[in-house]
């Protein structure tokens, strides 16, 4: 959890409620205003923004970029914080798109693996691969999904995975099938042969858990089905996911946050895993849901003098102390 931004997002609030509430009392002169918003300003060009991890620090300075803007004094100094506002949204997006590279090429490298493997990977290298990269897997497809529009290969690199996998799997099973219509196969044999089965079967588990490319999620499902058919058949006993051999460092945070997604509330996921693989689009869709509307509703309702506006459509928000102090001087 990003501790260092929420901090500075903190102080520049604190100079803004300062800027109000001295202006309200008609104590502060232009110059002073003037001071007063490059406080805040400052503070928002302060903020420790490097890196993906800290991406939330470019919501940060939006909202008090957006909260200085209507108390700028000077028309060319306005035009500054408008372009820096536009500025601070593009810088946000080449951070995550940055990431999404990052991801992708990793995803990539894994294909090469798989494809420049002249047929020498077994299910079993197939199962260890999918566990080293289960990270990239898991993060680049939620961050796909939010920069909506195709990035960096990642369909085809995602369509050539899958089916190299199912490919590696039909053939590794194909040949295992065979040695074992041998009447003389030993008990050795059969478990070895119904371990791979379970490997295989983990391995498509795991990919219809990822949900790594919903237009394959349907011959992933059908092969899945085909295979547990065949292992019932086989070994006589069905294919439960509590089975499978793949345990997945990152499912519990998918669920969570998954969940968080469809209600749009992520208080639930950044208290419950504050160094989650998800926490900064966590704490960036919270800081969208609720501060960004937050923000944009006060400053709407501050320049149009609705202040009582404010508290009724944001009774637990950032300024509600301070709309109610505006309002008892007010009266």
């Amino acid at each position: 959890m990003n501790i260092e931004n929420a901090n500075r997002f903190e102080m520049g609030l604190l100079e803004y409620k300062r800027l109000l509430n001295q202006g309200k009392t008609n104590s502060l002169n232009k110059d002073c205003k003037t001071g007063m918003v490059k406080n805040i300003l400052a503070i928002a060009d302060s903020m420790p923004i490097y890196g993906y991890e800290n991406v939330i620090g470019y919501y940060y300075k939006n909202f008090l970029y957006l909260l200085a803007k209507d108390h700028v004094v000077d028309r060319d100094e306005f035009n500054v914080v408008h372009k820096n506002l536009l500025n601070t949204l593009i810088e946000l997006t080449v951070a995550r798109n940055a990431k999404i590279k990052e991801e992708v090429d990793n995803i990539g490298d894994l294909v090469s693996i798989l494809e420049n493997s002249n047929n020498e990977l077994s299910i079993n290298d197939l199962v260890i691969l999918l566990q080293e990269y289960e990270y990239s897997l898991t993060l680049s497809r939620v961050l796909i999904d939010k920069s909506q529009s195709e990035c960096y290969n990642y369909t085809d690199l995602m369509v050539r995975l899958i089916n190299r996998c199912i490919r590696i799997i039909h053939d590794g099973l194909d040949t295992l099938l065979i040695c074992k219509t041998d009447e003389s196969s030993v008990a050795i044999e059969r478990s070895f042969t119904q371990k791979k089965f379970l490997e295989a079967l983990s391995i498509l588990d795991t990919m219809h858990k990822m949900d790594v490319l919903p237009i394959l999620s349907a011959k992933i499902n059908r092969y899945f089905k085909s295979l547990c058919a065949t292992y019932l058949n086989v070994f006589g006993e069905e294919f439960k996911p509590e089975d499978s051999l793949i345990h997945l460092k990152y499912e519990q945070d998918m669920e969570c946050y998954q969940h968080c997604l469809s209600v749009n509330k992520f208080d639930t996921y950044i208290k419950e895993y504050p160094e989650g693989i998800f926490i900064v689009e966590a704490e960036c869709e919270d800081a969208q849901a609720e501060k960004l509307f937050d923000v944009s509703n006060w400053c709407d309702c501050y320049k149009d003098s609705k202040i009582d506006v404010y508290l009724e459509e944001c009774p637990t928000g950032i300024f509600v102390t301070t709309a109610q102090k505006l309002i008892a001087e007010c009266n």
